[in-house]
């Protein structure tokens, strides 16, 4: 049997998976205790000698604002000493929630948007994907209250909370049919969904502030990213009826970047709500060596620029990263090439990054950000400060000659 473990630690829910094997069942207290017992029993591997990937929040693990990655969050280090002394896996790696997503799906690529609806928060990500590799472009989480909703509508005392949880894991294909006929025939509004006083009136009034919240956030990422996305993943136990909608209308609805929510070939963007247990197969994936989870960028991006330090005008390079913008002025229409620097594996000189075409650029205010890697040594986007449209400029494969330190 394989020696690697992909586990998913969730608010309700903890599940475990190893080779074709899956197992899950109600979070506790004890996750070493836990964890061990089930790799022990269920996947009939010792913990010792077992490589363990975790999926974990994706803001324990989010790159800084200049894209190299941050410090490890002291939830992640707690974690970690958890699972190595306690539980006493051979070694433990924390990758992102949305990374894990994107992983169980085999070869994909261009840019994936991931939405997941957990127990207790909401993280969507778009990741830069090639083949089998990943890589996280942005993400926002947000707390969801639709937990204590159900609860409170099922009228479950909080020390009932895992029970309620179990059996919303157990009656979860029901609700699905039941919510989706209720939103198109009344007379279902009143059929019982998981205990016989939460019916699918009470259980789609507590979805639909969560589907209005995830939409926002979704429109928030795809803004941020400005990269048309080839595929959309969807997982987590709260992605039933108007949520699932939610998602697809801010997608259609983000034609300042996708335009036409087309694919390259002309088709729809497909939609795929994944398998409770997606997540624990991607981390068993990335493992087992099967899917690859880059942390960040490999290169640095900048763009040069000419600015006024002490009554002297001067050149420099400013780095661009993938949040927080570099706001420039284009002093008057700009037609050619653009002055885009790259820092091979952010170590030694910029280099002039080649660009395949002649762009324009109109006079005005731009925020600068630096954009996945769809091949070669990535993107830039200038996006206006007022109306107009985003410019993308594709970088080519190769660096060019190292520039002086004042170019």
């Amino acid at each position: 049997m394989s020696a690697e473990i992909g586990i998913d630690l969730g608010s309700a829910r903890t599940k475990v998976a190893c080779g074709d094997r899956a197992w899950h069942g109600p979070s506790g207290a004890d996750v070493a205790g836990l964890l061990r017992e089930v790799v022990l029993r269920d996947c009939g591997v010792a913990p010792d000698g077992a490589s363990a990937v975790v999926a974990v929040p994706d803001e324990w693990t989010a790159p800084d604002v200049d894209g190299t990655s941050r410090e490890r969050t002291s939830e992640g280090v707690a974690l970690e000493r958890l699972l190595l002394d306690r539980a006493g896996f051979g070694s433990v790696r924390l990758v992102p929630v949305t990374q894990c997503v994107v992983a169980v799906c085999g070869e994909l690529s261009g840019s994936v948007l991931v939405c997941d609806v957990g127990a207790r928060a909401v993280t969507v990500a778009v990741h830069a994907c090639e083949a089998t590799t990943s890589r996280p472009l942005d993400s926002e989480t947000v707390s969801s209250e639709v937990r204590e909703l159900l609860r409170r509508a099922a009228g479950v005392e909080a020390a009932g909370l895992a029970a309620f949880d179990e059996h919303r894991c157990q009656a979860a294909g029901r609700a699905g049919v039941v919510l989706e006929r209720a939103r198109t025939h009344e007379r279902y509004l009143g059929t019982p969904v998981y205990l016989p006083g939460v019916t699918a009136e009470a259980v789609l009034a507590a979805l639909r502030p969560l589907a209005t919240l995830v939409g926002e956030v979704v429109t928030r990422v795809l803004g941020r990213v400005g990269e048309p996305v080839t595929q959309v993943l969807l997982t987590g136990g709260n992605v039933l009826g108007p949520v699932e909608e939610a998602v697809r209308e801010a997608v259609a609805a983000s034609v300042h970047v996708l335009g036409p929510v087309e694919n390259a070939a002309g088709e729809a963007v497909p939609v795929h709500v994944l398998a409770p247990d997606a997540v624990a197969r991607g981390a068993w994936r990335i493992a087992a060596g099967l899917a690859t989870a880059r942390d960040d960028h490999p290169h640095e991006l900048g763009i040069g620029v000419r600015r006024i330090v002490g009554g002297l005008l001067e050149s420099v390079t400013l780095p661009v990263g993938g949040r927080t913008p570099v706001t420039v002025e284009v002093e008057s229409d700009h037609s050619g090439q653009v002055p885009v620097r790259v820092r091979i594996d952010r170590q030694g000189p910029w280099r002039e990054a080649g660009q395949a075409e002649r762009v324009r650029v109109p006079r005005g205010t731009y925020h600068v950000t630096a954009l996945g890697r769809r091949g070669g040594l990535g993107a830039v986007l200038l996006r206006p400060a007022g109306a107009g449209a985003d410019i993308v400029l594709p970088l080519g494969a190769e660096a060019g000659p190292a520039l002086d330190g004042t170019s």
